[in-house]
């Protein structure tokens, strides 16, 4: 009948899937408290998810010698150990060096810009320089009050951020400490015949999201030693602390990136209005290094994605949902791309069962062939 033909079943089906979406777009206002709850708990199991990759190799690793609780237990007091350290060593420099942000140095500072504006005059014949003139130093004086509202913008930021850690430590706990209960949980809701497929989903994504994480460490590891020896070359002081901090939030994807430069564009402030501009070139050299050649090389080998894909990714994700879109991006298409690579397979497989083949083993080893 022509309702069994493939081109009606595909329509039929593609139909089917916008009417779905038309539904939850229209009933979206009903849901939306359950979308605000599930926000709220997002955060903390962000970071729970992105942390059990990074600790769960070292938890495996302590394992071989003590039970995994007392092995997750010694893997939280190492890293405590290790950012106390840093803090130790990095937040006194920086609030020592904020503080000592006095009227003398902004009046400093509003002298330079004027002597930039004097030998801009004599230098390039603009007509509007004096314009330009006006506007910088009508805003000169603010620069103290643009200071401290960055600075209360960075503390209510932090804090919001603090509220998700100290709930990630828990959900972080029960993730290594059951670690495969989220498999067990799918696959009790996956039929006996397609059990090991599913198993070889699950697996493959976990794989998946292990290597985006590791590219995104040795991502921030390089960024970290490149704003070092730029923050050295430069002359900045407190070039280590400010690069540690730096490399840190380098592993946020893109977001980590505009919160990197705050704290050393404060310190370069306080001595010039060139340094700042010196920092601003080597924070960009970065980014740019990290955006067009680090990023794409580093995804593209550890995800088997095209460079040129991620690229395009980023681009259309920036566009239309902005940062998270920028967060979520590739993870995201990886996975999807993992599911719908698996899927195809078992559909051949069966395919290939269902022409003749004695079971699923064969088919995969024919497959494999």
């Amino acid at each position: 009948m022509w309702y069994e033909e493939k081109f009606y079943k595909y329509t039929i089906g593609i139909i089917l899937v916008l009417l779905i979406i038309l539904l939850l777009y229209l009933t979206f206002p009903f849901f939306a408290p359950i979308l605000w709850f599930i926000a709220a708990i997002f955060l903390p199991v962000l970071f729970s998810a992105f942390l059990y990759y990074v600790f769960r190799p070292l938890v495996n690793f302590v394992e071989r010698w003590i039970p995994r609780y007392l092995a997750i237990l010694v893997v939280y007091l190492l890293a405590v150990v290790v950012v106390s350290i840093i803090f130790l060593i990095f937040v006194p420099q920086l609030i020592e060096t904020v503080t000592n942000i006095s009227p003398d140095k902004i009046e400093s500072m509003n002298q330079r810009f004027n002597d930039i504006l004097a030998k801009l005059k004599s230098y390039i014949p603009i007509s509007n320089v004096p314009l330009i003139e006006n506007v910088v130093v009508s805003y000169l004086p603010k620069i103290n009050q643009f200071l401290y509202q960055l600075s209360i913008n960075m503390v209510t930021t932090l804090a919001g951020i603090a509220i998700s850690l100290a709930l990630t430590p828990f959900v972080l706990f029960f993730f290594l400490r059951d670690d495969s209960l989220f498999a067990k949980s799918v696959l009790r809701f996956v039929p006996p015949q397609f059990i090991s497929e599913v198993e070889s989903i699950l697996q493959d994504i976990d794989s998946t999201l292990s290597n985006f994480i590791l590219a995104q460490l040795t991502l921030a590891g390089i960024i970290g030693i490149f704003l070092l020896i730029g923050y050295m070359i430069i002359g900045l002081p407190h070039s280590a602390s400010l690069a540690i901090f730096a490399m840190i939030f380098y592993v946020i994807p893109f977001l980590g990136t505009f919160i990197a430069i705050i704290p050393a564009l404060i310190v370069a402030l306080t001595i010039s209005f060139w340094m700042a501009l010196k920092v601003i070139l080597v924070m960009f050299i970065a980014h740019f290094i990290e955006a067009n050649i680090l990023t794409p090389r580093l995804m593209s080998q550890r995800l088997q994605i095209h460079p040129l894909t991620i690229i395009f990714l980023l681009l259309a994700a920036g566009s239309l949902y902005g940062i998270f879109g920028l967060l979520l991006v590739t993870p995201t298409y990886a996975i999807l791309k993992v599911i719908v690579w698996n899927i195809y397979k078992i559909w051949k497989l069966h395919n290939n069962v269902a022409k003749g083949k004695a079971s699923i083993e064969e088919a995969n080893v024919e497959e494999m062939k």
